[in-house]
């Protein structure tokens, strides 16, 4: 049975991830920011097992995948970053 909190979490969660993906179809500038805190909070969900794979020899790809994504999208935001102060100097 689940707690009233985790359900919360769980839909949090998911509107969040439909959030950052409506983002990233509509090409918005802060897409990249809001999918790399996306990412960091999956990582810390499977970190303190809040969350596990259904199956146990999928938790190492699955952890892997996650900070990859996240690494990948940290970078994109610090390009963007970068980017935009080259414009406005």
């Amino acid at each position: 049975m689940l707690s009233q909190l985790t359900i919360l979490g769980m839909i949090c969660y998911i509107l969040l991830t439909l959030t950052s993906l409506g983002f990233i179809i509509e090409q918005r500038p802060n897409s990249g920011f809001l999918e790399t805190f996306r990412c960091f909070v999956m990582m810390m969900m499977q970190r303190y097992n809040y969350l596990t794979p259904p199956l146990p020899y999928l938790t190492v790809p699955t952890e892997a995948f996650v900070s990859l994504s996240l690494l990948f999208w940290a970078l994109q935001s610090f390009s963007q970053v970068l980017s935009i102060k080259r414009k406005s100097d």
